[in-house]
């Protein structure tokens, strides 16, 4: 008998737990034959709970692999993704790790990425890719800062037209190599653009293709407002380097704030 482990938790969008290994039961467990893997249960005893898009995988270890990749920048200000990459006049640049490569200009950028896609088994893929300069800032509300596209053979997969950060789309892939191809852009200056595109796959926990390597992007802060008197809410808390999973938080419109844990 092993562990259990959750490969990634997300609440509301927001990963909450990675690669969070169990290692005893549930307190106060409904049932004393918990194993490493099985069903799951959702327990809430402690006040009204509404839970609903609830999605539960069970991965296994198989990862989709990017080979032959090149790349191409055009460092030039655009307002939307094109129907085919302009001329450059430099060649394509080979790329060694597409999950670690970074794209260093600080200016606004049109970005190609092209290869193959090696898929380990037939069956729907799930794919989402997040712009970290799309921050929801109030000053961009009505203009186009960025967008992208993921193609592959013939099928756009998604495609980021809007102003939030993440998009995401799904595709029946086949076994074997398939041609890929990422196209992004950033019109905005300031700083490097930074891009995940991650995916899961009938047997493939989540994984990424491309990981932002210019900085982790923090989730915001849920604020709890109250004018008539203290509030309690259920919530995980930071404190030092580990996380408590049972704690109640209490917010007083006098200022007063504490957390107490289980």
């Amino acid at each position: 008998m092993t562990h259990a482990r959750f490969v990634r938790v997300a609440l509301n969008g927001i990963p909450i737990h990675e690669n969070i290994t169990v290692t005893g039961p549930t307190r106060a467990s409904a049932f004393q034959d918990e194993a490493s893997s099985g069903p799951v249960m959702f327990q809430g005893d402690h006040g009204p709970v509404a839970l609903r898009n609830i999605r539960v995988k069970h991965c296994g270890q198989e990862r989709l692999e990017s080979q032959n990749i090149t790349h191409r920048v055009l460092k030039r200000q655009v307002d939307a993704l094109p129907e085919t990459f302009p001329e450059v006049e430099t060649p394509p640049m080979a790329v060694v790790d597409l999950a670690d490569h970074r794209i260093t200009s600080t200016r606004p950028v049109l970005v190609a990425y092209e290869g193959l896609l090696q898929v380990p088994t037939i069956g729907v893929h799930h794919f989402a890719i997040v712009l970290d300069w799309i921050t929801g800032d109030p000053h961009f509300r009505d203009a186009r800062i960025g967008g992208a596209q993921l193609r592959v053979g013939d099928t756009i997969v998604l495609r980021h037209d809007s102003n939030t950060s993440r998009a995401t789309g799904s595709v029946n892939l086949a076994e074997g190599t398939h041609a890929i191809t990422i196209v992004y852009f950033k019109k905005t200056g300031g700083r490097p653009p930074g891009v995940t595109l991650e995916v899961t796959g009938p047997n493939s926990p989540l994984h990424f293709l491309m990981r932002n390597q210019n900085r982790r992007q923090e989730p915001a802060p849920i604020y709890l407002h109250s004018d008539v008197g203290p509030v309690m809410h259920r919530s995980f808390v930071s404190h030092g380097r580990t996380k408590r999973i049972h704690a109640i938080s209490a917010g007083d419109p006098e200022g007063v704030h504490y957390s107490l844990d289980r």
